[in-house]
């Protein structure tokens, strides 16, 4: 009788071998599936919205539609400098020509202290926004409420969620010499 010196692996190594596959498979395709389905989550949400947001939104004021075009229209460069901006203000003053709005973004947010929203008041022109005409005749009071109704609406229907503030953890309004009016606050 010979002996033969059997090289290879044996069945207990296969199997081992197999079942390791079999295993990274499974993780592989499960973390796969959790990055698909965020991205797919975002796909079917702005399919949806494109869809049918006519139909469960209000129709857009004028108002409504110049402030999503003015932001839409601000550039890149300068929603680049906002990268790291986890809030926003839309700051509300009146000037020689009317009331205007204008844009600051913030590393930081206190719900109890509105001091995050002192900031230097935008050297870019495309930050500011001026109110329509036809409301510039008004007070204060309206042009308070006239804004934080536009922005509230904008909000409540998403359209920020299409624009560069759709990551903001906070965004208010208000005068710059008065209390600030929470449009967006953080989940706590």
């Amino acid at each position: 009788m010979s002996n033969y010196l059997v090289c290879g692996p044996n069945t207990n190594t296969i199997h081992f071998l197999i079942e390791a596959f079999e295993i990274f498979k499974v993780i592989f395709l499960s973390i796969a599936t959790i990055f698909s389905l965020v991205y797919l989550r975002k796909r079917i949400r702005r399919i949806f919205n494109k869809l049918f947001n006519p139909f469960f939104t209000p129709t857009l004021t004028i108002m409504q539609k110049e402030i999503l075009n003015w932001l839409n229209n601000i550039d890149s460069k300068t929603t680049g400098s906002f990268k790291n901006d986890i809030a926003f203000n839309f700051g509300i003053f009146e000037s020689e020509d009317g009331y205007m709005l204008y844009l600051a973004g913030s590393t930081e947010y206190d719900d109890d202290d509105d001091d995050w929203a002192c900031l230097d008041m935008p050297e870019n022109p495309s930050l500011y926004f001026e109110i329509p005409t036809n409301h510039q005749n008004t007070t204060w009071e309206d042009i308070l409420e006239l804004v934080c109704e536009a922005l509230s609406t904008l909000e409540k229907s998403h359209h920020f969620n299409n624009t560069f503030l759709e990551k903001a953890e906070a965004i208010t309004t208000g005068f710059d010499s008065g209390d600030l009016i929470a449009i967006r606050t953080p989940v706590k």
